[in-house]
């Protein structure tokens, strides 16, 4: 038997049906914010240890080379990596996940902090080398038999081509980043 209900009851009895909302699963929000933390934590390891070999490498080069260009640009080379490694530390160092409520939010800040340290990385990152490898290229460049014009103009395209490669991998990882800071939030307002 069909029943001829009047559009208006029908519409009425919608709108007025109660709506359950699924509770947010802390549970889970803890697990992907533990999970985050531990690949900064790995990231940042591995920038750390690629740091001391460049130090290792330049501090050497600074003995080995009798240029004085190369000698500065070296050594410029190790202060922009520790200020590399300080920049990391300051602005992407992974943090302890706090349990409960706090957690959710506690997530989303961090996505947000990564996010904008990527978004920032040719200014804390890449430029930091960039003195060293104009003053290391100068000395490669006077001491090179291939004449200084040829080494500086294929040095420089070396350094814009592995500038360019890290800033659109990082833009990447920050759309990324956006993306799960975008559906967190989703889900923290429909609460």
């Amino acid at each position: 038997m069909i029943h001829d209900f009047p559009e208006n009851d029908l519409r009425r009895t919608w709108q007025e049906q109660t709506v359950f909302e699924a509770p947010i699963d802390i549970d889970k929000i803890t697990q992907q914010a533990r999970r985050f933390q531990r690949r900064i934590r790995w990231r940042n390891r591995l920038e750390y240890a690629a740091a001391v070999i460049g130090a290792v490498v330049y501090f050497v080069y600074i003995w080995v080379f009798e240029s004085p260009w190369i000698r500065a640009g070296s050594l410029l080379f190790v202060f922009g990596g520790l200020s590399i490694i300080y920049q990391l530390h300051k602005r992407g160092s992974s943090r302890t996940v706090p349990t409960g409520a706090n957690c959710a939010e506690f997530h989303r800040s961090e996505l947000q902090r990564q996010r904008d340290a990527l978004l920032s990385i040719m200014r804390w990152y890449v430029g930091p080398l960039i003195p060293g490898a104009v003053v290391f290229n100068i000395g490669i460049a006077a001491v090179h038999p291939w004449g200084p014009w040829l080494v500086l103009s294929l040095a420089a395209a070396g350094w814009v081509a592995l500038g360019l490669m890290v800033y659109m991998l990082n833009q990447r990882g920050a759309r990324k980043l956006q993306r799960e800071i975008d559906e967190l939030q989703e889900l923290l307002q429909g609460r």
